[in-house]
């Protein structure tokens, strides 16, 4: 994961993945190509993604935005994506996301990414420092 990305875990509903999942990720991102066999993808490993690995009855799924970008457009086309699969998102330590605009874009903002993006130097110098960029 880079620096400048955000990154959400989806946890599908008890049931899975449906079975078009492919087709519906497709239409939030093109079709990417992973660096495994394991993980199916949909993006760009360095920009906006999302990554599907796992056996059909426990996936793992990470979604990642890349903050050097503001696109509003793609995170409504995402969360519509979520919210007809069903499940529940959550930030990269566990934190629950409403499936909706202003609670996803407030956890794009409070990200590290979002940190990084707006003060590269001083993000970098907080690391330095010891501080966390957790803040």
């Amino acid at each position: 994961m880079a620096t400048w990305q955000a990154e959400f875990r989806f946890v599908a509903p008890s049931a899975g993945l449906p079975l078009d999942y492919r087709t519906r990720f497709g239409a939030v991102l093109p079709a990417g190509r992973s660096w495994s066999a394991e993980i199916e993808q949909w993006g760009v490993l360095d920009g906006d993604c999302i990554e599907v690995s796992g056996e059909p009855s426990h996936r793992d799924i990470r979604c990642r935005f890349d903050l050097r970008r503001w696109r509003t457009e793609l995170y409504e086309e995402f969360l519509g994506c979520l919210r007809g699969i069903g499940g529940d998102l959550e930030t990269s330590d566990g934190q629950p996301v409403q499936l909706d605009l202003p609670a996803f874009e407030q956890a794009l903002r409070a990200s590290p990414a979002a940190r990084f993006v707006a003060n590269p130097a001083g993000f970098l110098a907080d690391l330095r420092e010891g501080r966390s960029s957790e803040r």
